[in-house]
């Protein structure tokens, strides 16, 4: 330490002893007319309040609860329906424990326990939330919850993904990871980050050790225990817009609005990158520090400007001197001049000290990176022709030397000039405009999320809300800027399907295509995702026609330009149900099929795309006959739905409707049937919809078919008045329960009450079904059975020959349904005493 620091820090420490009104008399004398002495003293004292704020707030509420820890409990011997292995680590509030489930599946996984004597009130808090956050967030590069609970001891778990890999800077110098391998590295932490900044949720402590590598390279985001929901409610205690003060984070990689206890947004996160990135590609941090005291900390990263990444030397000191003890890790430099110029610029503007000036969003911030990867100009670089000029002859030197040869002897360069003049000029105004729409976006989306926040709305506004103020916005918002408004309607389009809101996802998506064929062409890319999209909500109103024709239309854009996208796995995947419908079944499944390796091959196993598509592909196996592949893809399915978050319960519900039906109709009927009541249980948890009117109808139909009547009557009345509240008295589902209750009854020796449910049934069913169709023949069946026991067989009788002469035509004689008919036939004809008549039945009605 030199005089001069020495008489600034025996400086600093008086004047802090030293009322504040007598301060500045008091650094008179001190300094003695040294100006620049007392310009380096004020600036410590000025960041006085920070400081003091940032370690009340941070860390004063926890000290003595960490004090108190001095002994380290024994690990639990189980968690829930988990056998803890080992402890793999313990953080602020937490520790983490390796464990393995023990039923069928023996799945290792991560648990987080709250330690015992830290469970406070807002510990707890920041618990729950991380757990809210995690099963939000449905990304490959962020660690997946599966479960969560209550130890029997009362101390909250949630149970993780188990990441087995090493720490972003481990990784990359086990690996030995150049320049641009780091860099493409980090872009997919950026689109980690990036997906949770599009659920609203801003993460507040990015740091290497927060960032897992796995040994094939995946990268998983890990640790949101202080991460913070921009549109939570304040009404249980959970974290709003402004409670900032009283956070926890790491000061190294906190942005100066953290420090300073300001309000954060998603460009904090874009600030804690930026010292993730530079750390990645020095082996430094930003700033030089003079000690390691939180006050020089907070100096430098609130006043001081970081230093150039080609400048950063001393890394690895530099590193060893920053970090606490026990934790450090080190990073292999780089060549740092190689950092000159584009990368020196992206990291400074990441660490910009005002969030205004940073990158609007962790995607553009990405997008630049991925724009110097490939030798394109990059946002934060100054424009000028020398620079735009250099990043053209570095992405075309072959072609710029063959050109500069000839065309230097003939006309001495000029054209060459002015060519790379307009290129330039191209490319400066491509990227203006991709910032300027970055920034509209942005300013759109920050303004529909506080429009959503408790202080706008009251903390019981719903989505629903947001998202029908954002179409009226849209109207006039961007009224001048066409390709703005064609992404957000597309955006909002795709949120009204998710809502189950049909009919206004194909107004806006309409709207959304139109928009984007009049901008990019019928054949591009936008075009072809509005296309697949639009198909979704067609094919769920059973427009069957238009759905299939966008589909085909837009899976060809995407394989010509988008081959490994996630809208071509869509398109496949629909258009493989679509055929199921159709009862092309060969079809569906190489469609199917194709989906699926997509959908891997972009997500990685286990992911919820695959499961839908998989209970497609299960019907369309077994409709084609292939039960034993049906069950195995049904299974396989609920088996990827039990290892995803718990929204995703009502398509597990479909999955163990279908398999719960294969199983009764292939004779396992108890199995069979308890996997349709806990699909059942799923939906009926959720309120009437259609999903739980169609678990009651086949809970009657498979009771039905199983001669047991009491259950098959109850289910299907209760099947029967859901479907009247929902308005769909002429579906299958519906019409087929009507007939099981109205048989079921007359069975049970109540034909007075099967009869008005069974006429009608009837009735609709000629106006629904065409002339000589098969269903009017079995319900005319049904009535005839019923009217037979109550001895009305005059009227009886035409009904129940003309039924079976129907049903003979049309399924032949030796189906189930023609020989149910002849049974009837046979019956009607002994009570009315004719021998002769029932005889005539007697061998297609088979044994009695």
């Amino acid at each position: 330490m030199d005089i001069r620091w020495q008489k600034v820090e025996e400086a600093v420490c008086g004047a802090l002893e030293i009322p504040l009104d007598d301060r500045s008399s008091w650094l008179d004398k001190f300094c003695d007319g040294d100006a620049s002495l007392r310009a380096d003293i004020e600036s410590l004292l000025s960041v006085q309040p920070a400081v003091e704020a940032f370690l009340e707030h941070s860390v004063a509420p926890y000290a003595g609860i960490l004090l108190e820890q001095d002994e380290t409990p024994a690990a639990p011997a189980k968690v829930g329906q988990y056998r803890v292995l080992n402890e793999l680590g313990r953080g602020g509030m937490g520790v983490v424990y390796l464990a393995e489930r023990e039923d069928q599946f023996h799945q290792r996984v991560a648990i987080k326990l709250v330690k015992r004597g830290l469970d406070t009130e807002d510990i707890l808090r920041r618990f729950r939330n991380e757990r809210q956050i995690l099963a939000s967030l449905n990304h490959p590069n962020i660690a997946k919850i599966f479960d969560g609970g209550m130890t029997d001891d009362g101390l909250p778990y949630f149970v993780m993904e188990y990441i087995e890999g090493s720490s972003l800077l481990r990784y990359c110098d086990q690996h030995e990871l150049l320049t641009n391998e780091r860099l493409r590295l980090f872009r997919r932490i950026c689109a980690a980050v990036h997906h949770a900044h599009q659920n609203l949720i801003i993460h507040r402590d990015l740091k290497p050790s927060n960032i897992m590598v796995t040994s094939e390279g995946m990268v998983k985001l890990l640790d949101f225990g202080v991460a913070k929901l921009l549109a939570a409610e304040n009404g249980d205690g959970a974290p709003t817009q402004t409670q900032a003060a009283a956070q926890v984070l790491t000061p190294e990689y906190a942005s100066p609005e953290q420090i300073r206890g300001q309000h954060v947004t998603t460009s904090t996160d874009v600030y804690s990158l930026g010292v993730v990135l530079y750390e990645l590609l020095t082996g430094a941090r930003p700033y030089k520090l003079r000690d390691r005291s939180p006050a020089e900390l907070s100096r430098a990263i609130c006043e001081s400007e970081p230093t150039k990444p080609s400048e950063a030397g001393g890394g690895q000191k530099q590193r060893a001197a920053a970090g606490p003890p026990g934790v450090r890790e080190s990073s292999k430099t780089a060549n740092l001049k190689s950092l000159r110029g584009d990368l020196d610029n992206i990291v400074l503007m990441a660490l910009r000290k005002e969030p205004e000036r940073r990158y609007k969003s962790v995607e553009q911030f990405s997008e630049d990176i991925h724009r110097h990867l490939i030798g394109l100009p990059v946002i934060a670089r100054k424009d000028t022709f020398q620079y735009r000029a250099s990043k053209f002859i570095g992405r075309n030197k072959l072609a710029v030397s063959a050109a500069a040869l000839v065309l230097f002897a003939i006309l001495g360069g000029a054209i060459v000039s002015i060519w790379q003049a307009r290129v330039a000029a191209r490319e400066r105004i491509q990227a203006q405009q991709e910032q300027a729409k970055a920034e509209q976006l942005n300013k759109f989306l920050q303004s529909i999320l506080l429009s959503a926040s408790p202080e706008a709305k009251g903390k019981d506004a719903k989505v629903i809300e947001v998202v029908h103020d954002a179409v009226e916005r849209l109207k006039t918002e961007f009224e001048n800027q066409p390709t703005l408004k064609a992404q957000a309607l597309l955006t909002i389009g795709v949120t009204y399907n998710s809502l189950g809101l049909g009919d206004e996802a194909i107004a806006i998506l309409r709207e959304a295509l139109q928009l984007n064929s009049t901008l990019y062409g019928d054949e591009s890319k936008e075009a072809g995702t509005c296309m697949i999209e639009l198909s979704l909500p067609l094919l769920n109103k059973n427009k069957i026609e238009e759905a299939e024709s966008l589909l085909q239309k837009g899976i060809v854009v995407e394989r010509k330009l988008a081959p490994n996208s996630k809208e071509l796995a869509t398109g496949l995947a629909v258009l493989g149900e679509l055929n199921v419908r159709k009862h092309d079944y060969k079809n569906a499944q190489a469609l199917q099929q194709e989906a699926l390796a997509l959908f891997d091959r972009l997500a990685g196993p286990n992911n919820e795309d695959s499961a839908t598509t998989l209970v497609s592909l299960g019907r369309a196996q077994y409709f084609s006959g292939d039960i034993a592949g049906a069950e195995k893809t049904y299974r396989k399915s609920i088996e990827t739905y039990h290892q995803l978050p718990a929204r995703f319960s009502g398509r597990l519900a479909i999955a163990l409707l279908n398999l719960g039906l294969l199983l009764t109709n292939a004779g396992s009927f108890d199995e069979g049937v308890k996997a349709i009541h806990q699909a059942d249980d799923i939906f009926t948890k959720q309120g009437e919809s259609f999903e739980q009117f169609e678990s009651k109808a086949y809970l009657c139909m498979v009771y039905f078919n199983h001669g047991n009547y009491p259950p098959a009557i109850n289910y299907g009345q209760r099947a029967i008045e859901i479907g009247r509240k929902l308005g769909v008295t002429e579906a299958n589902d519906f019409l087929s329960s009507q007939k099981f209750v109205g048989v079921s009854l007359t069975r049970i020796g109540r034909p007075k009450d099967g009869e008005p449910i069974l006429r009608e049934n009837l009735a609709t069913t000629k106006k629904v079904a065409p002339e000589g169709s098969v269903l009017i023949a079995t319900s005319e069946s049904a009535l005839g059975e019923c009217l037979t026991v109550q001895g009305r067989f005059a009227e009886a009788e035409p009904l129940v020959t003309r039924s079976y002469e129907s049903i003979k035509a049309s399924q032949g004689e030796k189906s189930a349904l023609t020989a149910t008919a002849a049974k009837r036939a046979v019956t009607l004809y002994e009570h009315m005493r004719k021998p002769v008549e029932a005889a005539k039945y007697r061998s297609a009605a088979g044994p009695s």
